[in-house]
């Protein structure tokens, strides 16, 4: 596959107002945005790593809501009271317009309130790139996406009540590779309710359901005939899903259900609908510094493989606790049992460019298990590791496109399912002093290659940061060493300078070499 290089300048413009607080002061965080290809991605940095003070929590373990009340300290003020139901029902505005070369625009704007017993956030997000990689916008060198996005939370004293909905639109030439079309465009239209009930005794209720249709369409030429997945496709997905939980004492438990359909509603697939089935059970226990937990379920469907039932499962630990290196925590964790899931229609077509689906996809089963460390020195130093190896199960292999000229069947590939047996490693080191801060990572995959993955990745990366978060630079670079891969460096420069408290200028090359020169990777 190719990937064209872009170099652009965004300008990103951030307001906030209080409806009820005029003359307070309000810090916003310090974001850092990045653009690359056709997508738009928050940066490395751009959020803080929360890690340590928030753990990830498994799927396994049924988290108890602590709904949102005031306790007034004993030296807590009427001012201090005040001034947090100020910022809870305060309203934000933020804004990222941003241009580039070649043919490259952004704008993204939303609206939101983060905190309190009412939030919400609605979004507009637009990218577009033409003629790139030295080619004509009339050769289907362009791409585009456009998103709405829709988000709001009502919390009671006894319940959290969730609501989103979302419309995408992607579009992409095909670059002349196919005479009968000359782009094909992507619609999504999701939504999603749920509900958290707190009960007496420690127990808990949460039930919530999901809904999406996904429209893929070809813009055609007339000139030549294709295949009828190829030229359209529409799927229409629905998973309702309900879970019992209980936690006292460091211990927790759950028991759930839930229920997935796909359907073709465009009657251009081989497989007119799916059905999946899932009744799961979990327990936990954990304390200050320790997490055991444990879970099972049993999967029934139309597509889980040869065997009418599938059982996944899953054991782990995790510990994360101080030691005399640094003031910061050692983490450490390890799981591993059997992982199954049926991957959805959109997702896949969405995450692989240029690909078409000929039926809905069945299930993906795996033998896995994965270790990761993350152990700080001092307060300068960190070193980071991951590993990862799974095995298909029970036939039930892995769905992705093949990238070959072979599977180029109407200016897309097709997909195949692939057993595998893979192993990922990941190791970083990480080094900050001041305004420096320094980065380096080998990730590898040392048996099976997926799809979009490289068999090995060196990275090195420097940043500086004025302490005031006034300016900011980094560069990046990345190498690919092995036989097959493009041995060219990818170097990426960016910046930034902050005009004022709402205003940000941001400048990013990314792929320099490869854009000077005009070749695409």
């Amino acid at each position: 596959m190719k990937k064209s290089v872009y170099m652009y300048c965004t300008v990103m413009l951030i307001s906030a107002a209080f409806l009820s607080a005029q003359n307070s002061e309000i810090t916003l965080p310090d974001v850092t945005t990045v653009v690359s290809g056709d997508a738009l991605t928050a940066g490395k940095d751009a959020v803080p790593d929360f890690s340590e003070v928030l753990p990830s929590v498994p799927e396994s373990e049924t988290v108890l809501p602590e709904l949102p009340g005031v306790t007034a300290g004993k030296n807590a003020g009427a001012d201090e009271t005040v001034v947090k139901t100020e910022t809870e029902n305060s309203v934000y505005a933020e804004g990222l317009v941003g241009g580039g070369f070649p043919g490259f625009f952004t704008g993204n704007f939303s609206v939101y309130r983060s905190s309190g017993s009412d939030p919400f956030r609605f979004g507009f997000n637009y990218d577009s790139a033409d003629g790139y990689a030295r080619r004509a916008f009339s050769d289907g060198f362009y791409d585009r996406t456009a998103a709405v996005t829709g988000e709001k939370t009502i919390t009671t004293e006894n319940a959290v009540y969730k609501f989103n909905g979302s419309y995408e639109s992607l579009g992409n030439g095909l670059q002349d590779q196919y005479p009968g079309f000359y782009d094909v465009t992507k619609q999504t239209v999701a939504g999603k309710a749920d509900a958290l009930w707190t009960l007496p005794n420690g127990f808990s209720m949460q039930s919530d359901i999901a809904s999406g249709w996904y429209n893929r369409f070809a813009g055609t030429t007339g000139s030549t005939a294709a295949a009828g997945y190829a030229e359209k496709s529409a799927v229409f997905s629905l998973s309702p899903s309900a879970k019992l939980g209980w936690g006292a004492g460091g211990f927790s438990s759950y028991f759930s259900a839930a229920w997935y359909l796909q359907s073709d509603t465009g009657a251009a697939l081989s497989t007119g609908s799916t059905n999946r089935a899932r009744f799961g059970t979990g327990l936990g226990w954990k304390n200050d510094f320790i997490h055991v937990y444990g879970d099972a379920a049993a999967v029934i469907g139309t597509e889980v493989g040869d065997n009418p039932v599938v059982v996944p499962f899953t054991l782990g630990i995790s510990s994360s606790f101080a030691t005399g290196l640094s003031s910061r925590k050692v983490s450490l964790a390890a799981e591993g049992g059997i992982s199954s899931e049926q991957p959805l229609y959109a997702d896949l077509e969405k995450k692989y460019t240029f690909s078409a689906l000929s039926d809905i996809p069945g299930e993906t089963s795996d033998w896995y298990g994965k270790l990761s460390a993350d152990i700080p020195v001092k307060g300068v130093l960190s070193f980071t590791t991951d590993a990862e190896y799974r095995q298909t199960a029970f036939g039930n292999g892995v769905w992705e496109p093949d990238y070959y000229d072979g599977s180029f069947v109407c200016g897309q590939y097709t997909y195949k399912q692939t057993d595998r047996s893979q192993l990922s490693t990941d190791a970083g080191v990480s080094f900050n002093k001041g305004i420096l801060t320094l980065r380096g990572s080998w990730k590898a995959q040392w048996i099976y290659v997926p799809v979009l993955e490289y068999p090995n990745t060196l990275t090195v990366s420097a940043s500086l940061q004025g302490s005031d978060s006034k300016w900011g630079a980094g560069t990046e670079l990345c190498f690919f060493p092995d036989e097959d891969s493009d041995h060219m460096p990818e170097l990426n420069l960016s910046g930034f300078y902050r005009l004022t408290k709402a205003v940000r200028l941001a400048v990013t090359a990314d792929d320099v070499v490869k854009l000077i020169t005009g070749q695409s990777r």
